[in-house]
């Protein structure tokens, strides 16, 4: 599904659902700052996302399907910025065969609630994607989780995960966070790691 970045993302349907939400928005700030977008301007976009899941809960669509199928009802609009417009708006998976390893076939795109039989989550807040994205990629600056998220608004974020965080500065003053991991048992065993050090 089309998730970080506005890129096709595999992830698992627990990932999908939380994801999601808090993504949305970036699909639909790409969107609208498209050509596709400018060429959908004045058009009730409610209009067309309620079209769109009409066409692919009937059955998964592909692009294609949707340009055609979504120009018969309005003729006056780019058939491209149509089909890519649902495409962006909707939490859309992509149906088999296309997500199946060593199966060919166009995309045919359905929705995250048919595909999955529920809705996604609904929070929107980024708080636990930041943390995740902190415990794989960290010690990250706000403009690193930025740039991997595409979302905006992160140093709030940061500010309100403080205590969860431990920060660093870099040679440049920067600020670098990462996530503070859980307390273990003294006695827990830990694999040996050998760490490259350049100076």
């Amino acid at each position: 599904m089309t998730l970080m970045r506005g890129t096709i993302h595999l992830v698992s349907a627990a990932d999908c659902l939380a994801l999601q939400p808090v993504l949305q928005p970036v699909s639909h700030r790409a969107l609208l700052g498209s050509a596709f977008g400018r060429n959908l301007a004045g058009l009730d976009l409610d209009a067309l996302r309620a079209a769109g899941r009409a066409l692919v809960e009937d059955r998964p669509r592909t692009v294609a399907e949707l340009r055609r199928l979504l120009s018969e009802r309005w003729p006056d609009r780019d058939p491209d910025s149509l089909g890519l417009g649902v495409r962006y708006l909707l939490p859309l998976v992509q149906a088999t065969p296309r997500g199946v390893w060593g199966a060919a076939g166009p995309a045919a795109l359905t929705t995250v609630d048919a595909w999955l039989g529920r809705s996604p989550d609904g929070d929107a807040a980024p708080d636990r994607m930041v943390l995740r994205y902190l415990a794989a990629f960290g010690p990250a600056s706000v403009a690193d989780a930025r740039t991997w998220s595409g979302l905006g608004g992160l140093r709030a974020v940061f500010e309100r995960l403080r205590a969860r965080l431990r920060t660093f500065r870099d040679e440049l003053g920067r600020a670098h966070a990462e996530r503070v991991a859980p307390a273990v048992a003294t006695r827990t065993p830990a694999a040996v790691r050998k760490i490259r050090v350049d100076r």
